[in-house]
């Protein structure tokens, strides 16, 4: 087995941006990191047929850039892809790590929850086969990453 290089201009890179960061100043950084969010979730409170998902009501804790949510009418992939290639919106769609908030939050039973671990645990040939059968009532979502880039 062969190890891979150092990824020597990833860590350049990364010592550059913590310099630029130092120089910017992190309390400026966080606060426009506020004013994304806010911006976030005061936006998405107007769109008809999207319900977040969060685990605070709205203004009760310091939110980051980040929203969890479902829109009516639309499939997580799909969806992902519009707000992507359309819109320039980072999305990633899925559960990855988060499932067990995840499941949580769309308040998924048990037997749910076990048989939907049972399909990760088949690998991916097992889950796109079943989402091409996916019942259209389940809930989808999509995590949306705010970004001025």
């Amino acid at each position: 087995m062969r190890r891979a290089p150092p990824n020597v201009v990833g860590a350049v890179a990364l010592g550059a941006a913590c310099e630029r960061l130092s120089e910017i100043g992190m309390q400026c950084v966080a606060a426009h990191e506020r004013a994304l969010a806010q911006h976030l979730w005061a936006v998405l409170e107007e769109v008809d047929g999207l319900e977040t998902l969060t685990l605070w009501p709205p203004g009760s804790v310091d939110r980051i850039g980040v929203a969890t949510f479902n829109l009516e009418g639309y499939r997580q992939c799909p969806l992902a892809a519009v707000l992507s290639a359309e819109h320039a919106i980072a999305v990633r769609h899925g559960c990855f790590c988060a499932h067990p908030l995840i499941t949580h939050l769309l308040g998924v039973d048990e037997p749910e929850i076990g048989r939907l671990h049972a399909i990760r645990r088949a690998g991916p040939a097992a889950a796109y086969a079943h989402d091409a059968d996916a019942d259209e009532s389940q809930p989808r979502f999509a995590r949306v990453a705010a970004s001025t880039g």
